[in-house]
């Protein structure tokens, strides 16, 4: 049970290479007398196997992340649109495609726990926006990238239309820079308005109104809508569609390590509210114990005179 938790917590997070040495050196070994390993049926030798498809599809998923938190978003499409077309395609339905459970694989995902949007129009807006974003800077953001990540990355032939950088010693290309600014600004309206519910439609609207603000200042990176511009922005995205490639490739967007950490804590967090006792002979392991449920309490009136001092 441990080792199938760890397993798909690090397939689940892409870290491939890690779960591969981890799924060899933990299986079980079967010894003869003399200490070394027995060959057993091929049967039983692949219920503790790890999927090398899964891992495959790992290493790949982390390929896009690595691309997205680069800021190198053309090229995160171009490897979505190669290895996970069904992200992008507004053609794909909303149910993932259904997998066997197979040993070695996870089964296919609960609708109720996928924490992100996987409509495909609103995730293309989401990397389009965070195009026009990565083409307002004009200080380089060094990518945080996880220690997990050793892909080397390079921008595709297909990231040919990338937006090119303003240059201060020729004011030709500065003016043409904005220009193309203001052109990507006008598709990401285009493509907001193409959402076909209101609700989505009416919130990109507001959203675009905000990020295009960058175009008023030489310095966005100095600015007020700066937090645009952070790596965190690169983050959200990242996490948005390593969601939709889970889910699309018919795989748990939520890892089982977190589905079980959130029953764990809605289970004892229901015991705790309602006073539940666990009987004597109950056993419970060591360093554990009932949360301590929170009562409200009566503020008296030196509180409320100091919190509306505070206020004043």
């Amino acid at each position: 049970m441990q080792r199938s938790l760890i397993l798909d917590y690090l397939t689940h997070n892409a870290y491939a290479d890690t779960a591969r040495a981890f799924s060899d050196e933990s299986r079980v070994r079967h010894l003869d007398a003399d200490g070394d390993d027995v060959a057993r049926p091929d049967e039983e030798a692949d219920s503790g196997k790890l999927s090398e498809e899964l891992l495959a599809q790992a290493q790949l998923r982390q390929e896009v992340q690595q691309y997205i938190l680069s800021g190198k978003v053309d090229g995160a499409i171009a490897r979505l649109n190669e290895h996970f077309p069904a992200v992008l395609d507004r053609a794909s339905p909303d149910q993932p495609p259904t997998v066997e459970s197979v040993p070695g694989k996870p089964p296919p995902p609960i609708r109720s726990i996928v924490p992100y949007t996987v409509d495909p129009a609103r995730l293309f807006l989401e990397l389009r926006i965070l195009a026009f974003i990565e083409a307002s800077r004009t200080i380089p953001l060094t990518p945080a990238i996880p220690t997990h990540a050793s892909t080397s990355i390079s921008e595709p032939d297909t990231a040919s239309d990338a937006i090119p950088t303003p240059t201060s010693a020729n004011g030709k290309n500065a003016d043409a820079h904005l220009m193309t600014l203001l052109n990507h600004v006008y598709e990401l309206g285009k493509l907001a308005k193409e959402l076909p519910d209101v609700d989505d439609r009416v919130e990109y609207e507001e959203e675009l109104a905000r990020v295009s603000l960058l175009l008023a200042h030489k310095v966005p990176e100095t600015s007020p809508v700066a937090r645009y511009l952070k790596q965190e922005r690169r983050e959200e995205v990242a996490k948005q569609i390593e969601c939709a490639m889970l889910y699309r490739a018919g795989l748990s967007p939520v890892s089982k390590l977190e589905i079980c950490a959130r029953q764990t804590c809605a289970v004892w967090g229901y015991m705790a509210d309602h006073k539940y006792q666990l009987p004597p002979n109950a056993k419970i392991p060591d360093g554990l114990r009932l949360p301590t449920p929170r009562r409200p309490r009566d503020i008296d009136d030196n509180e409320v005179k100091h919190l509306l001092h505070m206020v004043k």
